[in-house]
C-alpha cells in the first residue's frame, strides 16, 4: 500500500494530478500520520473530483485515471512524514526532473548543470528520493522515478510550474502574512508587497510566466471537459476574455470546426501566445474593454479572482459589446452549501491571501450577474472540478 503525506499545503498538488475522470482500477493510499480532520478533506476532495473514495482499516483507495495518478503508486511504497513543500519547488525551479530525463547522473553533474554545490544538492535529492520522487541507483547517483516524472517541464499537464508558482517566492509574500487578511479583511499579498499580485507579475514578468504556464497546466483537464460537456455549435464566433495562453478556446476550436475565436488578454501575455489560425489575439485590459463581435463571451477562473466593484466592470464590459441575447459562460467552482467539503472553499482562503477575489455560491453569481444585465439560465456541472455558469444578456 502507498503512503502519502498529507497536510494542508501538500494538498493543492495531489488535487492537481488527479484526473477528474474516473477509471475501473484503485490505488491504495494510505495517509501517513493520518489525522482525522485532513483524512475527511482529503476524502471530500477526491470525490468532488470525480474519483471514488473508500475508508478500508483506515486507507484511502482511488480510483486510478491517468498517469499521473499511477505514478504515486509506483513509487517505492514506505513510510514517511510531511514533505516541506520548499523541496518540491526547489527541485522544479532547478530542472532537475529535465536533467533526468534520459539516464541516471552523479550528483556532480547534476551539480554542474544547475550551478548549485554538489553537497547541498546532494541532500536535497536524497530527501527527494526517500518520497520516491527521484531514487539512488548508486552511490550519489540518482534517476528519475514516475512521481518524478510530473514535474518535468515538457508534459502537457506538467506540475512543474504549479510548483513553481504555488510554493515561491511570490505565493510566499502572501501566505507569509496571512494573519493580516484575517484580522482586517484586506489581501495579504497586496499589504506584504505594496501592490496587487496582477501588478507584481507586471513588473515581475518571469514570476508572471511562470504563473501563467501554471495555470495553463492545471487547467489542461478543465478545458478539455469544458468543451466536451457544452454544445458550443450554436456559436460563430466566442470571446475567451482574459484566456492567458489559450488552452480552453483551442479545445473548443479543435472540436468545432466552424468555430472562430478571440483570445484577449493583456499585451505582455499575448505576446508569448501560439494559437490556431482560427484564433484571433487581441491585447487589452477588461477592466477598460473587450472585445466586440462575438455571440459568446468565455470565462475561465477570472470572476474569482476579483471582488465584487471590479468583477461587476468586467461583466458590464462584456455585456456592452456583446450582441443582443448573447451567451456568456463563466467557467467556475461553485460552493456548495453549509458544511459540505469542496475545494473551492480551501481555493477561496487563496483567494483572500493572493487578489483580495472570492469563491462564489450559484446564488451569490445569480445577483452578480443580475446586476451586470444578465439573467443566469442554468449552472452545467462538468467532469472537472469547475462548472459552467451559462447566462444570457437581458
Amino acid at each position: 500500500m502507498q503512503k502519502i503525506p498529507v497536510m494542508p499545503g501538500f494538498l493543492w498538488i495531489i488535487a492537481g494530478v488527479i484526473n477528474e475522470q474516473s477509471a475501473d482500477r484503485t490505488i491504495p493510499l494510505q495517509i501517513a500520520e493520518p489525522k482525522e480532520a485532513i483524512d475527511t478533506v482529503f476524502t471530500a476532495l477526491v470525490s468532488k473530483l470525480g474519483g471514488k473514495v473508500s475508508h478500508r482499516q483506515s486507507a484511502l483507495c482511488i480510483n486510478e485515471s491517468d498517469s499521473q495518478v499511477r505514478s504515486f503508486a509506483e513509487a517505492k511504497p514506505r513510510r514517511f512524514s510531511e514533505v516541506p513543500p520548499p523541496s518540491i519547488y526547489l527541485a522544479a525551479k532547478l530542472r532537475v526532473t529535465d536533467l533526468l530525463d534520459d539516464r541516471p547522473k552523479t550528483i556532480e553533474q547534476l551539480a554542474t548543470a544547475t550551478n548549485t554545490e554538489p553537497r547541498s544538492l546532494y541532500r536535497l535529492l536524497r530527501a527527494l528520493a526517500s518520497i520516491g520522487i527521484f531514487t539512488e541507483v548508486s552511490e550519489q547517483c540518482f534517476a528519475l522515478t514516475p512521481l518524478g516524472a510530473t514535474l518535468q517541464s515538457h508534459s502537457p499537464e506538467s506540475m512543474r510550474y504549479v510548483a513553481m508558482a504555488q510554493m515561491g517566492e511570490d505565493h510566499s509574500l502572501g501566505w507569509s502574512n496571512e494573519l493580516h487578511s484575517l484580522r482586517t479583511g484586506e489581501t495579504a499579498f497586496d499589504a506584504a508587497t505594496g501592490m496587487s499580485a496582477w501588478d507584481y507579475y507586471a513588473r515581475h514578468p518571469e514570476a508572471g510566466q511562470v504563473f501563467s504556464q501554471s495555470m495553463t497546466s492545471l487547467f489542461t483537464s478543465v478545458s478539455q471537459a469544458v468543451a466536451a460537456t457544452y454544445d458550443f455549435s450554436q456559436f460563430k464566433t466566442i470571446v475567451d476574455v482574459g484566456g492567458s495562453q489559450g488552452s480552453l478556446i483551442s479545445a473548443i476550436v479543435r472540436s468545432y470546426p466552424h468555430l472562430k475565436g478571440i483570445l484577449f488578454d493583456l499585451p505582455e501575455v499575448i505576446a508569448t501566445v501560439n494559437v490556431d489560425d482560427r484564433i484571433q489575439p487581441i491585447a487589452g485590459n477588461f477592466f477598460e474593454s473587450v472585445p466586440s463581435g462575438g455571440d459568446a463571451y468565455l470565462m475561465r477562473a477570472i470572476i474569482h479572482d476579483w471582488d465584487d466593484e471590479k468583477s461587476l466592470l468586467i461583466l458590464k464590459n462584456c455585456h456592452q459589446d456583446m450582441q443582443d441575447r448573447g451567451k456568456l459562460l463563466l467557467v467556475e467552482s461553485i460552493l456548495p452549501p453549509s458544511n459540505e467539503p469542496s475545494l473551492g472553499k480551501f481555493v477561496d482562503v487563496i483567494m483572500l491571501m493572493m487578489t483580495g477575489g472570492r469563491e462564489s455560491s450559484e446564488d451569490e453569481y445569480r445577483s452578480l450577474l443580475q446586476a451586470s444585465g444578465f439573467e443566469l439560465t442554468r449552472v452545467i456541472p462538468t467532469p472537472s472540478m469547475l462548472s459552467i455558469i451559462e447566462a444570457v444578456k437581458r
